[in-house]
């Protein structure tokens, strides 16, 4: 399917079923280039469910939606609340000599011309990384429509391993995960993630994280940079796409999850690009949702992927996260 049948399926839908439907998840036919990939989407919602069902829970970093995730080894001091897996990360992390992307087609780049565009947020995250820290390799082997598993199944063995050099590794996957919910009900979707999704997607990342600190894969060294998910409907409930706020909600403890999984490996960060991208959506102009600012530019190309003003935030972050966090003090 082209991005324009799937934009043209996905309006059908939206007038026909009352949800926002945002491609299928189970399709990934998209090109290597990133040049299509419709069925991608980073942040789910329909009108189903009671939204004020949604009451958050302090028991756990999805409780705000009544799911459930793994705990991904962190430990914290009880009577400090302070991490003790060790020192924050940063301050100063080995220079690369390559640089690995991984994940869907948000990182191939569909609608600003694929992996190697100059709108392209990894390849431009890849020059700045050159230009401040020194030559570096670009490697983007991400998959428009993938999922978790697909990076830990297929993508992560498609690196080449065993060879000199540290290795910077980008991630960004998890909105085909949430697809799948999207035309559901709120309470199936909980029960979806619990059972099914949300545990499939734990053990990946386990798999994903132990092959990339395995040093007989990467005998210098690996230091893996991971994305949050942008909501393209910008946290709000308004027309004309209802998204509920409890599929909100299941977007931010995905979010949590992906950050406290970031936390549990000290070569391992986050770059947060959700709090920022809020007011840019797909509602960036309706005045009744909750980030609406009167002077925000819209920063998406389609329904679900970025355009070339949305590639240069994500890659503002990246850089952000790279000059503060990963390399600062290096020089």
């Amino acid at each position: 399917m082209t991005t324009i049948d799937w934009l043209a399926a996905t309006v059908v839908m939206a007038a026909s079923c009352g949800v926002m439907a945002c491609g299928d998840p189970s399709s990934s036919d998209s090109g290597a280039d990133g040049s299509s990939g419709g069925d991608e989407t980073a942040g789910p919602g329909t009108t189903g469910g009671d939204p004020s069902t949604s009451e958050p829970d302090s028991s756990g970093e999805q409780g705000s939606v009544g799911v459930t995730t793994e705990d991904p080894g962190q430990t914290t001091d009880a009577t400090t609340g302070d991490d003790t897996t060790g020192d924050p990360p940063g301050n100063c992390q080995p220079i690369p000599t390559r640089m690995v992307v991984l994940g869907d087609s948000i990182v191939a780049c569909a609608g600003v011309g694929g992996k190697d565009s100059d709108d392209c947020s990894p390849k431009q995250l890849n020059d700045h990384v050159a230009a401040s820290h020194g030559p570096i390799t670009y490697e983007n082997l991400s998959v428009g429509g993938a999922v978790t598993t697909d990076v830990s199944n297929y993508q992560i063995f498609d690196i080449e391993v065993g060879i000199p050099g540290h290795v910077l590794v980008m991630i960004y996957v998890g909105g085909n995960d949430l697809a799948q919910y999207i035309v559901q009900s709120d309470q199936a979707a909980i029960d979806g993630w619990n059972d099914t999704t949300g545990p499939e997607v734990a053990a990946a990342w386990e798999d994903i994280l132990d092959f990339l600190g395995d040093p007989a894969n990467f005998p210098d060294g690996v230091t893996l940079l991971m994305n949050t998910q942008y909501n393209p409907f910008d946290d709000c409930t308004a027309a004309p796409y209802f998204v509920s706020q409890t599929k909100t909600d299941l977007l931010h403890a995905h979010n949590d999850a992906l950050t406290e999984r970031a936390a549990s490996r000290e070569w391992a960060f986050i770059a947060d690009q959700h709090p920022s991208y809020l007011g840019h959506g797909n509602h960036y102009a309706v005045n009744t949702c909750p980030y609406y600012d009167e002077s925000a530019a819209p920063w998406m190309g389609d329904l679900i992927h970025p355009n070339a003003v949305g590639h240069a935030h994500l890659t503002e972050i990246l850089a952000e996260v790279a000059d503060t966090q990963i390399y600062g003090g290096c020089e």
